[in-house]
């Protein structure tokens, strides 16, 4: 059925990408599950693209958002990883370019904030700030101290601009990145995405489970005949597939239930 989607959504990197963050996530959701076991499980994931259990793109890409948006609000990262005008690539890379996506306990000690991890380099490689790092390095090692190794995963990262500088910002892997600060690490393996034009994603997955949601909410406005309320969805759904043809076409395709009135008149209100 990916004839249908745009090729980019279909990339073998961004396939690995997000099969990469999965099997990372899996190892932290599934915890009792032994050691040897892991091989076989990451096998299964890898293939899901190709199981006839799953239609690809659309399952693959909605089950990533389940995993990413439903148990850790990564918010962006599926439209960043699908976006057409982003190209990823993984490589090596100065642990002192990036920049925290989020707050940790070990950065709040330096400042408060999204950091760049120069400024929380040059903290702990302070002399006087040595027990500090030591001791942040026992407490962050303790966190995955009997868990099953997953740190060897690419953190996953994104170049942008802000106040017209480039920062490479991570999107997932904070607590890795801050693992090879207090290690001493001079490169961390990242996924990078970096725009080809523009600076915002385009032409990315919409979630399928986000346009039946909003359509959902549109029904019962128009079962009570509130038409003003009605209009509002339709010129969200609107908006949200803007920049996405495959969104326009799972809206239209999928998410759209029917035949009925309701059906009738969201397919005449969005011009489809």
């Amino acid at each position: 059925m990916d004839s249908v989607y745009p090729v980019h959504l279909s990339q073998p990197i961004r396939r690995q990408v997000a099969i990469s963050y999965l099997k990372h996530e899996f190892r932290k959701l599934f915890p009792s599950v032994p050691e040897n076991c892991w091989p076989k499980i990451d096998k299964d994931i890898t293939a899901w693209p190709c199981s006839p259990e799953l239609v690809y793109p659309r399952d693959f890409w909605n089950g990533f958002h389940g995993v990413s948006m439903g148990f850790k609000l990564k918010i962006g990262l599926l439209s960043y990883l699908t976006a057409e005008n982003i190209s990823w690539h993984k490589k090596s890379f100065p642990v002192a370019h990036l920049c925290f996506g989020v707050d940790l306990h070990q950065t709040k000690l330096v400042a408060p904030g999204k950091l760049p991890a120069v400024q929380v380099i040059k903290f702990y490689q302070d002399p006087k700030n040595k027990k500090a790092r030591e001791k942040q390095l026992r407490l962050t090692l303790k966190k995955t101290k009997n868990s099953i190794p997953r740190d060897q995963h690419p953190i996953i990262v994104v170049q942008k601009k802000e106040s017209r500088k480039t920062i490479y910002s991570v999107y997932d892997g904070n607590r890795r990145l801050i693992k090879a600060i207090l290690e001493n690490k001079t490169k961390i393996n990242i996924f990078l995405g970096t725009f080809n034009q523009g600076c915002a994603p385009s032409n990315y997955w919409i979630p399928t489970t986000l346009l039946m949601e909003n359509l959902s909410f549109a029904r019962r406005a128009h079962q009570r005949g509130d038409q003003k309320t009605f209009n509002q969805y339709i010129n969200i759904l609107k908006d949200i597939t803007r920049h996405s043809p495959s969104g326009r076409y799972e809206l239209k395709e999928r998410a759209i239930v029917g035949p009925d009135a309701f059906q009738k008149e969201v397919l005449q209100s969005l011009g489809f």
